[in-house]
């Protein structure tokens, strides 16, 4: 066989004049080329944020943001499926399922994922930024303390098994495979970047005495003050100045992509989505009004013997039998030292707040513990328990993962103690009433006679002491109120059904004839040559609202903060967020959102219990108009901004005017057309939520107040600054008003609230601190990233996940 090599030397001439002319070619065209591609994949990948730690292009801050949502949906599911094993368990009350699941995985993921940028892309680099801060102070989170964050979120109810099949849910519908490792690699930077600003944070739980006070001040003391508005656009008119076109540019430029908002000083260009509708409105008031003449006595009796239970009679006990019990109580109870209590409140008091560390240990810190009743833990759950040595180990090692081997360490363990004699469950009180001791029958030391029996301190031994002494006693006679006191309330209950029917009746007819119409309009939209000799059809809208007496209504291109203050804005709507997760929407949320399509009806109730059918009929997206089309505006809004100091200046005139007078601002400007004066009732700095310990974790916010328009610190700050009959000047929080302020009153002196000051608990006023708190974390949240060089050179994008979670992040864009 003849060498290859023979076939070259045979051709060499040409082969070799083939190459020379391929290098000639290559050289010249080659290197555009490569540059031309190298361009294009630039451009397709391109830089996004530029920091010290490194520039970061689209796909790697892809992956951050996959990352993030990878942790939150298995933290949903995690926290779903721990309260689904307490509950199987009977630690939790079955009817608080769904509250103990959304607090328990609200609480985890806010400790563990809270940011204080709400967009996903922001929201990431500021992960990422904070966990490279904490690599950098020298801080390391391995995969045993990512086993113990899994044994403190699970409560140790979830094995290694059970873990693996919630990760597995996580890729049930994705095209990628998410191993433990990846998810472990996401949950490392959240707890990095967590745990970095817990520490800064911790360092602002310390308040001096007098700072203390000043927070309960701000929620307990109460001003009345005259109030005298000016507003801000009024003086737009005196601004000469105009903006030159750079000047005006560079603040739209500056505005445009933020939306108006009412409560801001901060001008906003963009503009919101909007969205039209019409819908029907039921009164259910009206309907039930209208039924109650129908009820008749035939059916308030059947009522009454089928729902006999409703009408259980309770029996108040009378004052004077309340007092005999309070003295027979007071007798009983042991006599207390006077400065007993003094000391044991200062100690409670001088408590320091509790680390990380304690939040751990502390069993309060886990919000499913709230729904657990008083039952011992059983062994098995018991919280922090940490697995024995021994056995092979993996690296990555999940929560309860017990090799045979530990088990049976374990079981050793434990043999001597199960030798030992049962001890009773409950013990009697050691400082029990010696009275109380002498009548108790001696008996013989039988641990099975004594179970049952033992008294037991709390609410859950006295329902088991009524529960026997139930067994034992013939059941009293159950008493129920006579049928002519619980008519009317029958026949409200009644007609409250049969409106409720009415109205489902109705709703469905109406239904029906929009559905038609939908059906029609798709018909004359999919023929295109019938739209020239055919009008369209036209939905009898007011019509059909007539004979079935409802109100016909539509809204017409407003904004979901416009259509939240009409009566439809009052519905909500339950929808499902995962498998155990349901919550209710708001109509602005919901009705706005991109899954609601047109002219599809929908049916909901608001909270007084009027019905609604309704569907979109038009949308218009949020869009940021180029600055020819709204150049008004934006020169309006410029000038709105020069003439606050005008109008400070205006107001502090007529404050001088008011203090030369010494009079109260009514009398003084009583002659003058277009200054209003209004008088407020008392009010605070701040106000406390309605509910306490409200389960939202809602904070303390500034207090409404009559004639003021969005009132913010700077107002409070003035009126509280000062004594009474005193004159001030503030604007409001969008400083768009300017008020002059006397202050009337307040409504006790200083010295009596320092005395109650002094008797209260610091954890009733010092949430009223949260607020300077969070502003102080986000400032230094600004100077980390100031000091990592962030810089974004496009906009951050403020929408929503862009695709399905279960897909996971994807693999190749590691960082």
């Amino acid at each position: 066989m003849a060498s290859p090599f023979s076939v070259f030397r045979r051709n060499q001439r040409v082969l070799l004049a083939i190459v020379a002319i391929t290098a000639m070619v290559a050289f010249v065209f080659l290197d555009p080329l490569m540059k031309y591609v190298g361009r294009r994949a630039k451009s397709e990948n391109p830089i996004v944020v530029e920091t010290k730690y490194g520039s970061l292009n689209y796909v790697q801050l892809e992956s951050m943001r996959a990352s993030r949502e990878l942790v939150e949906h298995f933290l949903q599911n995690v926290t779903a499926k721990t309260v689904m094993s307490q509950l199987n368990k009977g630690l939790i009350d079955p009817r608080l399922r769904d509250q103990a699941m959304n607090q328990l995985f609200g609480f985890w993921q806010q400790m563990l994922m809270g940011r204080s940028k709400p967009g996903p892309e922001e929201s990431a680099i500021e992960t990422w930024i904070l966990s490279r801060k904490a690599e950098q102070l020298g801080m390391v989170v391995s995969d045993r303390a990512i086993n113990d964050l899994l044994r403190q979120i699970t409560d140790n109810s979830l094995d290694g098994d059970e873990l693996q099949a919630t990760i597995h849910e996580l890729q049930a519908g994705g095209r990628r495979r998410i191993s433990v490792a990846r998810l472990f690699d996401a949950i490392r930077t959240e707890m990095l970047a967590s745990k970095v600003s817990q520490l800064f944070f911790q360092s602002l739980r310390d308040i001096p005495p007098a700072q203390r006070f000043e927070y309960y001040e701000r929620l307990n003391r109460r001003a009345k003050v005259e109030v005298m508005p000016l507003a801000v656009a009024s003086f737009v008119g005196q601004v000469s100045e105009e903006p030159n076109n750079e000047a005006l540019r560079a603040f739209y430029e500056a505005h445009k992509n933020s939306y108006p908002d009412a409560t801001s000083p901060e001008p906003g260009f963009k503009e919101p989505k909007r969205a039209s509708f019409q819908y029907f409105k039921a009164d259910f008031a009206k309907l039930k009004d209208e039924f109650k003449p129908q009820v008749t006595e035939d059916e308030i009796r059947e009522y009454y013997e089928k729902n006999k239970s409703q009408f259980r009679a309770v029996e108040l006990p009378s004052e004077k039998a309340t007092e005999e019990n309070a003295a027979e109580e007071s007798k009983e109870a042991p006599p207390k030292s006077d400065d007993a209590a003094p000391e044991a409140k200062d100690e409670k008091q001088s408590q320091p707040p509790k680390t990380e560390g304690d939040k751990k240990e502390s069993p309060q810190q886990n919000p499913a513990d709230a729904a657990k009743p008083n039952e011992p833990t059983p062994p098995e759950a018991k919280p922090g328990s940490e697995p024995q040595a021994g056995g092979p180990r993996s690296t990555i090692r999940l929560v309860s993962q017990q090799t045979a081997g530990e088990a049976a360490s374990d079981e050793a363990k434990a043999a001597p103690a199960d030798e030992k004699p049962a001890e009773p469950a409950t013990k009697p009180p050691a400082e029990a009433p010696a009275k109380e001791a002498a009548t108790e029958p001696a008996e013989a030391p039988d641990a099975k006679a004594d179970l049952p029996k033992a008294p037991a301190a709390g609410a859950e031994a006295a329902d088991q002491d009524a529960t026997e002494n139930d067994a034992k006693e013939p059941a009293e006679e159950i008493k129920y109120e006579p049928l002519e006191k619980v008519a009317d309330t029958i026949r409200d209950s009644i007609a409250a059904q049969k409106a409720n029917a009415r109205m489902l009746e109705i709703f469905e007819e109406l239904q029906a004839a929009m559905r038609r119409y939908a059906d029609e309009r798709d018909l004359f939209n999919a023929r295109p040559e019938a739209q020239k000799s055919t009008p369209p059809p036209v939905f009898p809208f007011e019509e059909l609202a007539k004979p079935k007496n409802v109100e016909a209504k539509a809204l017409v291109l407003v904004t979901a903060a416009e259509a939240a203050q009409t009566d439809i804005g009052q519905v909500q709507r339950v929808v499902r967020r995962s498998q155990f997760d349901f919550q209710s929407v708001p109509f602005a949320e919901f009705a706005f959102a991109d899954s609601f399509v047109v002219y599809k009806p929908e049916a909901g109730q608001d909270g007084e219990g009027n019905g609604y059918l309704f569907w979109k009929t038009e949308e218009k997206l949020a869009f940021v108009p180029q600055l020819d089309k709204i150049r008004d505006k934006v020169v309006f809004a410029w000038k709105l901004t020069k003439a606050r100091d005008k109008a400070r200046r205006r107001a502090d005139e007529l404050a001088g005017q008011a203090r030369t007078a010494k009079k109260p601002l009514n009398e003084v400007f009583a002659g003058e057309g277009d200054l209003k004066v209004t008088e407020t009732n008392p009010f605070s700095w701040l106000s406390a939520p309605n509910v306490p310990q409200d389960p939202s974790g809602s904070l303390p916010r500034i207090s409404q107040v009559d004639g003021v328009e969005h009132p913010g610190d700077e107002f409070m700050e003035t009126v509280f600054n000062l004594s009474p009959g005193e004159i001030g000047v503030a604007l409001n929080q969008p400083k768009d008003t300017v008020y002059v302020i006397r202050l009337i009153e307040f409504d006790r002196p200083l010295e009596q609230l320092r005395d109650e000051f002094a008797s209260e608990p610091p954890m009733r006023y010092l949430s009223a601190a949260d607020a300077e708190r969070r502003t102080v974390y986000v400032a230094w949240l600004d100077d980390v990233k100031k000091d990592a060089g962030l810089h974004w050179l496009r906009q951050p994008d403020v929408t929503k996940s862009r695709r399905a979670p279960a897909e996971g992040p994807p693999e190749e864009a590691d960082l």
